[in-house]
């Protein structure tokens, strides 16, 4: 797992790495940096925004990643009261976690646009990025195109969710929804599925760890732990998954 995550995101010796059992790695190749970054940028990732003098942790999203002209574009904090609170020029602290890994980062507020609809902070590119490494089971990002469908069915619900997965594993999975519905962390969604390209499709439960509100185009981006109660389904699911690492794995090489 440690060997396909590097293949991730193309990790070289350009980066110190400790040898701990957590993986723990500071980044310091620009080139290595923007691909990380860039990582959380083209899936959408929720971040997690700590501002100065306050231990509230805000959320945000990495809109743009432009390592050439030395910046980041972040989404708008929410709660609100963060957007409040957020000075120019000040230094803030960004905590993000996909796919088992986790980065932060430390930067500097270099402009707040307040023009548009949602407001956008301009930051500095950081020098540094910290990634650990923490999921026991590794899941295949998938393409934010779209090409794998999700749909889901809320208990006692009429309409059904679609939306696109972000990634999978044989025991959870994370997608956006096509439109914004407050489904909050702890719901079971008794009706779930996955449908491949091929035509092959699995359904499950999905036990819904993580719920964020994604600003940009008010979507939501949701993650859980999939439940199963036949063996069936279970073989179903973890045969999609491998072919789905399979032909990662062949991506990366290609790459």
């Amino acid at each position: 797992m440690a060997f396909a995550l590097k293949r991730l995101f193309n990790l070289d010796n350009d980066d110190y790495q400790s040898e701990d059992a957590q993986q723990t790695t500071l980044l310091t190749n620009p080139k290595r940096i923007e691909h990380v970054l860039g990582r959380l940028c083209s899936g959408r990732v929720t971040i997690n925004v700590r501002l100065p003098g306050c231990e509230k942790l805000f959320n945000s999203a990495v809109l743009e990643v432009d390592s050439g002209h030395h910046y980041l574009l972040l989404d708008e904090l929410s709660p609100a009261d963060g957007h409040k609170r957020i000075p120019k020029a000040a230094f803030i602290v960004v905590f993000a976690r996909t796919n088992g890994v986790e980065v932060s980062f430390r930067t500097k507020v270099k402009k707040i646009d307040t023009a548009g609809r949602i407001a956008t902070y301009r930051v500095d590119f950081p020098k540094e990025v910290n990634y650990l490494e923490r999921r026991s089971t590794f899941r295949v990002p998938l393409s934010a195109a779209g090409a794998v469908q999700f749909h889901a069915k809320r208990q006692g619900a009429h309409r059904t969710l679609t939306g696109f997965l972000v990634d999978i594993s044989r025991t959870g999975c994370s997608a956006i929804l096509d439109y914004y519905a407050d489904i909050p962390r702890g719901e079971l969604i008794p009706t779930c599925s996955v449908h491949m390209p091929e035509g092959e499709h699995v359904f499950f439960s999905m036990d819904i760890c993580s719920s964020w509100r994604v600003h940009h185009n008010n979507a939501l981006r949701i993650g859980g732990k999939i439940l199963m109660s036949d063996n069936r389904t279970r073989d179903n699911l973890q045969r999609i998954v491998a072919k789905l690492e399979r032909e990662y794995r062949k991506r990366l090489t290609v790459a």
